[in-house]
């Protein structure tokens, strides 16, 4: 898929007309896969960063954070997606127990998404829109406060980035080193 440049969010031509941004409720995720930001780097040199805003995740939302020009690469999945309307949405500001806790549940709901992607029960897109949304992303880094959790959630939100960049091979063998990364910090809290 290739990616197109804007100086700003709304040139795009692909936000929802009803989409609003909540001040003060994005998140910045640094672009983690070396080959996703390869190809970015080829748009445009400087550091990029992986944001989500108003407790909704457009499907790919980077914006390059070199202060003298600053695009933006953007591509939302439209409404059914925006609105997160499925069965299935893990929100862990509902778990009411103590932070160990928490972090162990955390850990073992992340083991359970890797096999789930692993086996295709999952695609990336559904991983984010079920898992790894902006509130858990919040919910991670503003009330849990651990840099692991925040680290897993940050692999977790870019996964289908990987597809949007990428060529089809490149992208699987990305793809499953991510996994891979993600198993690997889960196992790394429940020690």
């Amino acid at each position: 898929m290739p990616l197109n440049l804007y100086a700003e969010i709304y040139e795009s031509g692909s936000v929802p007309q009803d989409w609003l941004p909540v001040r003060g409720a994005a998140l910045k995720y640094s672009v983690r896969n070396r080959a996703v930001l390869r190809d970015l780097r080829r748009l445009h040199a400087g550091k990029w960063k992986k944001v989500i805003r108003g407790g909704i995740s457009a499907r790919f939302i980077i914006l390059n954070m070199n202060p003298a020009v600053s695009p933006v690469s953007n591509f939302f999945a439209g409404h059914k997606f925006m609105k997160q309307n499925q069965q299935l949405h893990i929100v862990f500001s509902e778990v009411t127990w103590g932070r160990s806790q928490q972090l162990q549940l955390f850990a073992l709901l992340n083991l359970g998404m890797i096999q789930s992607l692993t086996s295709g029960v999952l695609s990336a897109t559904e991983a984010v829109r079920h898992f790894y949304h902006a509130d858990n992303c919040l919910y991670i880094r503003e009330v849990v406060r651990d840099s692991v959790a925040d680290s897993i959630m940050s692999h977790g939100v870019q996964l289908p980035d990987i597809f949007d960049c990428l060529p089809a091979e490149e992208a699987q063998r990305e793809f499953l080193h991510e996994l891979e990364t993600i198993r690997s910090l889960s196992l790394k809290i429940l020690e």
